[in-house]
């Protein structure tokens, strides 16, 4: 099978991935939002975000050459590294954006999580990455280096915190006095983009 089109499979998996996610916000599931109780909740801004990504990820795989298809892949990856950049420098200056609680407003001490609303470090950094991914191809759609370091990394960090909740080791999936963990489901879509990002690459080399 062609692995541009494994590709779009994955990338299509996380767009519905996040919208399942998203649902669960709306109608206030909580499998949907966390899986089991005990877990760190998918935010809904991360689900959002994977909405984008998916899509992303879809429109860098058919790797199409007019204007308005390089736009909107400039958009979405200017969109998500905006947000992704401006809750990183929240979290270190210790200041709200309330964009995380523009959609749902997340109970105070929700389950491993120190700001409501407000992703776990690495999935900021992992969907700067992604974003990142996007803005290389928009300067120059021929170049593959962005990609396969970017897979690479996501799949590695999400990779790490899927493998921590299955052998149950809290650290693996990022959970350190006074962060926010990584979410089961988080962990598992950014691998799945991870291996899309890099699937790009190796079917160019073929």
């Amino acid at each position: 099978m062609n692995l541009r089109i494994i590709s779009q499979i994955l990338a299509i998996i996380v767009i519905l991935g996040g919208i399942i996610v998203m649902f669960g916000w709306f109608l206030d599931v909580p499998l949907l939002k966390s899986i089991l109780p005990f877990w760190v909740s998918m935010k809904f801004i991360t689900a959002l975000s994977f909405l984008g990504s998916g899509i992303l990820l879809l429109l860098l795989s058919l790797k199409e050459k007019n204007e308005a298809y390089n736009f909107l892949i400039l958009i979405i990856s200017f969109a998500i590294f905006l947000l992704m950049v401006t809750f990183l420098i929240s979290l270190f200056m210790n200041i709200s954006t309330g964009i995380e609680s523009l959609f749902f407003k997340e109970t105070a001490g929700a389950v491993k999580t120190t700001v409501p609303g407000v992703p776990a470090i690495p999935t900021i950094i992992c969907f700067i990455l992604i974003a990142l991914s996007g803005l290389i191809f928009s300067y120059d759609s021929e170049t593959s280096v962005g990609y396969v370091l970017s897979g690479i990394l996501i799949t590695l960090i999400g990779g790490l915190a899927v493998l921590g909740y299955l052998i149950n080791i809290p650290i693996f999936y990022y959970t350190f006095e006074g962060y926010t963990s990584m979410a089961f489901h988080t962990a598992i879509f950014f691998v799945l983009l991870g291996i899309g990002l890099i699937l790009l690459v190796k079917e160019d080399e073929r």
